[in-house]
């Protein structure tokens, strides 16, 4: 007997989309679709019991990216900091 799970599949750029999918069984780490089984939890694909738990999993993704990319922002402007304080000292400047 088959029932309705959840697939969430990264798109190209980086955007979680959610797909209802008919699998024919489960087990701890993976489900079957056609014959074939798919891991449970990949770098690309996802698959869940519910829509709720799909979106759930999209949502703190996107806050884990979020995250991500202030901490690189605030490396680049110390980066930024440190480059707008750089001198040139003076045994530097008899040779430019």
């Amino acid at each position: 007997m088959s029932e309705i799970w959840y697939l969430v599949r990264r798109t190209f750029y980086g955007m979680d989309q959610i797909t209802p999918v008919e699998i024919e069984r489960f087990t701890d780490l993976s489900v079957f679709i056609n014959g074939r089984a798919q891991r449970r939890e990949g770098q690309y694909e996802n698959f869940f019991p519910s829509w709720e738990y799909a979106k759930a999993f999209c949502v703190k993704r996107a806050e884990q990216n979020v995250e991500g990319a202030k901490t690189s922002l605030a490396r680049a402007h110390s980066a930024l900091d440190v480059a707008k304080k750089l001198t040139q000292s003076a045994k530097d400047s008899q040779h430019g």
